[in-house]
């Protein structure tokens, strides 16, 4: 019996693409990148927040608030704040979840509250927009095939 899996993730580079953290600090992963598959393998860290992109994209967190990421140069740049002024400065939001769609396609929330997207899918930015005047963006997932969920 495996205890209660706390963070999953489906990677969106093979259907055998995934990661799983459970209540007792226990991980199981599968295909994803080598650099990511390195830092999970190293002891006494467990991950706080995590997405899988495609190929070799993705962003991880570890619960000591050390971060690392393989992303698109637009995402990476956002990520390192404007000008390269987030990394070390602790008056900049960091992350608070982040999705990784295909084609570039992301979507983060930052501690402040603030959420920054882009997607080309069909009707993404409308419904995004919607949610986002009537209720504020909660929550992103970005899936395949132009699948998103966009909670408000």
């Amino acid at each position: 019996w495996l205890p209660k899996p706390e963070l999953v993730k489906i990677g969106k580079r093979s259907c055998q693409s995934y990661f799983v953290q459970f209540a007792d600090g226990s991980m199981e992963w599968n295909n994803v990148p080598d650099e990511l598959d390195d830092l999970l393998n190293e002891p006494d860290k467990l991950v706080d927040i995590l997405a899988l992109g495609e190929d070799d994209e993705y962003y991880v967190k570890f619960d000591d608030g050390s971060e690392d990421w393989s992303l698109p140069v637009a995402l990476s740049n956002l990520l390192n704040g404007r000008n390269g002024t987030r990394r070390g400065n602790q008056g900049i939001a960091g992350v608070s979840n982040i999705s990784l769609g295909f084609d570039g396609n992301y979507a983060v929330k930052f501690t402040d509250g603030g959420i920054k997207s882009w997607s080309d899918m069909p009707g993404y930015s409308e419904k995004f927009d919607k949610v986002l005047g009537k209720v504020g963006v909660k929550y992103v997932e970005l899936g395949a095939r132009n699948n998103f969920v966009i909670i408000g």
